[in-house]
């Protein structure tokens, strides 16, 4: 193994505050079910999910990353001073240049 002093030490996990239902999507799509006549609980039934988490229009990107990052920091223990390296691994990005993780970085 190349890296024997490389550890995952904690986990921060920031929820976004609105939630969405299968049910509430579903009822906005009443009229379609009616058509198609599908029964309903169809959404989460095909899926698996019984809701979505959404974060408010204007929200950032790497402000929930800053936040869950200084919560993994802080259930590690450990300064942001000794943070060697950051892996931001969002499918999403705020800008096309500079990458996102250095907006991350920059804050902690």
């Amino acid at each position: 193994m190349k890296f024997h002093f490389a550890s995952l030490g904690a986990i921060g996990c920031i929820l976004p505050p609105q939630i969405v239902s299968s049910q509430e999507i579903e009822s906005r799509l009443k009229p379609l079910y009616d058509r198609l006549g599908l029964p309903e609980g169809r959404l989460e039934l095909a899926s698996g999910i019984a809701q979505r988490r959404l974060w408010a229009a204007g929200d950032r990107i790497s402000d929930g990353s800053i936040a869950a990052a200084r919560a993994a920091l802080g259930v590690a223990d450990v300064p942001t001073a000794k943070v060697q390296a950051l892996i931001h691994a969002s499918v999403c990005r705020e800008f096309l240049e500079p990458a996102t993780a250095c907006r991350v970085h920059h804050e902690l």
